[in-house]
């Protein structure tokens, strides 16, 4: 559908930090993609997790981290990559952030964060079928990190 550019909102600190605390992730090392999908049982959701971690896996000077906002708990389903964190739904604000991106009105999305958890772009549509939609992430995490070097 579309992407939008933010400001570096720190909106979204209290998610990570609640990450950092259970020992998911620790901020200022990678980038962050935060991803709201129908489910890791939806053909389309699942396709486009695998290229999205390929694509990563080629791609050696962005390194990222995945996050996944899921409908349901997903345990029997695992990726092979450790860039890839299913957010466990027994961390209280797992169900708040769910809330929070099903305010759009659209079915899932996209959002990209600085290393130290500023967004600076989102993407919303109804499906993840755009088969470019992991390269176009790729070069929005290239252009964030050509302005923020650090």
């Amino acid at each position: 559908m579309t992407w939008i550019r933010f400001s570096g909102e720190r909106d979204f600190m209290h998610l990570f930090l609640a990450c950092e605390q259970e020992g998911l992730l620790r901020l200022g090392e990678r980038y962050l993609a935060l991803l709201q999908v129908h489910s890791l049982l939806c053909q389309p959701c699942h396709n486009f997790l695998n290229h999205l971690v390929d694509t990563f896996a080629q791609t050696a000077e962005i390194q990222a981290k995945l996050l996944l906002v899921t409908p349901s708990a997903s345990q029997n389903v695992s990726f092979a990559q450790s860039s890839v964190i299913l957010l466990p739904h027994q961390l209280p604000f797992v169900e708040q952030m769910q809330n929070s991106l099903e305010a759009f009105s659209f079915d899932v999305s996209l959002f990209l964060f600085d290393p130290n958890g500023s967004l600076w772009f989102a993407w919303i549509g109804d499906e993840y079928d755009d088969l470019h939609l992991a390269d176009e992430m790729l070069r929005w995490l290239s252009y964030l990190d050509i302005q923020c070097p650090e």
